[in-house]
C-alpha cells in the first residue's frame, strides 16, 4: 500500500483552485469573449517572429561588454546574473513609458510577474508578525501565494467609487492592535483584475500620504496600465511615490505575451548589506530568487530584450495597436 501523504491545510482553501480554473475555462469555450483570466488573445502574438530577434540582443550586449559575439551566444546558455541581463533595458523602458527613474541595479528580471510576487512574500515577510492588506477583491496570484507560505492575508473592500481610505486605516489600526505588523499593502490601481476600476488621481496621492503616514509598503501591480482605452494613462503610484514606499512589479506578459514568462520587481528602497554598504532592496533580494528560480532564463530575456531594442525601450506603440481589438471587446 502507498503511504498516504497527508496535505498542508491551504490545500483545502478554494484560493489554491483558482487559477488552473482561469487557465482552463477559456480552453472550455473558445468562442467565447472571456473576462475571466487576465489573458491576451493570441492573434496579436508574434512568437515566431520574436524567436528571430535574438542575434539584434546578442549584438547590443557584445557591443555593451566589449565581447565577441560567440561569448554572449554562449553566455545565453549558461547560468547566468541572478537579477538579470536585461535590467539596464527594463530600466530604460520604465523612464521612457513610465516616467519612472531608476538605477539598473534596482530593477529584478523575474520569472514573470508571479516570481515577483513570490520573492517580496518570502523576503520581506515573517509569517507569525506580519500581515499582507490587500484590496478586496483582488488578484488570486497574491493571496493564494500568501496562504501557501502561512502569511495573514487583511482585505479592505472595495466600494464602486474606489477604495476607501478609513477603511485601510482602519484596518492598519486592527493589525496593530492584533500585535502584528502591517507590512505591506498590495493595489493594482490601473484596470483592476478582477474589478477593472481605475484609481483617480487624487485617489493615489491620498493612498500615498496615508501609506507615509502609516510607515506602509505599497506593493503596485501593473500589468495592464497601458491599455487606457478611453483616456490619457494616469501616472503610477510609483512615479509619484517621493518616500521610497512604493515597490512596483511589471511584466511584459500583456504587452508582448505570456509565453515569455518575463516579469520584473523595481526596489530601489536603500538597505545595509551584510558588509553596511547601502544597496537597492533589489540587491538583498536576489539572495531569495537564487534560491526560487536561480535566474530567469537568459534565452527568454534576449527575446524581451530584443523586442525592446527594435522599439527603442517603448512598448507604447505595440501596444496601441492592439486598443482597438480590447475595446470593442469592451464594448
Amino acid at each position: 500500500m502507498s503511504l498516504e501523504i497527508e496535505l498542508k491545510p491551504c490545500f483545502g482553501h478554494s484560493l489554491l483552485d483558482v487559477m488552473n480554473f482561469l487557465n482552463e475555462v477559456v480552453l472550455r469555450h473558445p468562442g467565447a469573449i472571456s473576462f475571466a483570466p487576465g489573458r491576451p488573445t493570441e492573434q496579436h502574438f508574434d512568437v515566431e517572429g520574436s524567436l528571430g530577434k535574438a542575434p539584434a540582443f546578442v549584438a547590443h550586449r557584445a557591443a555593451a561588454l566589449g565581447w565577441p559575439e560567440a561569448a554572449v551566444w554562449n553566455d545565453l546558455g549558461q547560468y547566468n546574473k541572478t537579477n538579470g541581463i536585461i535590467n539596464d533595458l527594463v530600466a530604460r523602458h520604465l523612464r521612457v513609458d513610465e516616467g519612472i527613474e531608476v538605477a539598473p541595479a534596482a530593477v529584478m528580471i523575474t520569472q514573470g510577474c508571479q516570481e515577483a510576487m513570490v520573492v517580496l512574500l518570502l523576503g520581506l515577510f515573517e509569517a507569525e508578525r506580519d500581515v499582507l492588506l490587500v484590496s478586496d477583491p483582488t488578484y488570486i496570484g497574491i493571496t493564494g501565494l500568501a496562504a501557501i507560505a502561512g502569511i495573514e492575508i487583511r482585505p479592505v473592500a472595495m466600494e464602486a467609487e474606489g477604495l476607501p481610505m478609513e477603511r485601510l486605516a482602519a484596518a492598519i489600526a486592527a493589525v496593530r492592535a492584533a500585535g502584528k505588523r502591517p507590512r505591506a499593502f498590495y493595489h493594482i490601481p490601473d484596470f483592476n483584475n478582477p474589478l477593472g476600476s481605475q484609481m483617480p488621481l487624487e485617489e493615489r496621492h491620498r493612498l500615498l500620504g496615508l501609506l507615509r503616514e502609516e510607515g506602509v509598503l505599497l506593493f503596485e501591480d501593473n500589468p495592464y496600465g497601458m491599455f487606457a482605452f478611453d483616456a490619457e494613462p494616469l501616472p503610477t503610484l510609483k512615479q509619484l511615490d517621493r518616500d521610497g514606499l512604493v515597490i512596483y512589479l511589471g511584466s511584459f506578459a500583456k504587452t508582448v505575451y505570456p509565453g515569455l514568462r518575463v516579469g520584473y520587481l523595481v526596489a530601489d528602497q536603500p538597505v545595509r548589506d551584510p558588509g553596511g554598504r547601502l544597496v537597492p532592496l533589489a540587491v538583498e533580494l536576489s539572495k531569495v530568487k537564487s534560491l526560487t528560480t536561480v535566474n530567469t532564463s537568459p534565452l527568454l530575456q534576449a527575446i524581451a530584450g530584443a523586442i525592446l531594442l527594435e522599439n527603442d525601450c517603448s512598448l507604447r506603440a505595440v501596444v496601441e495597436r492592439k486598443l482597438p481589438f480590447y475595446r470593442g471587446n469592451r464594448d
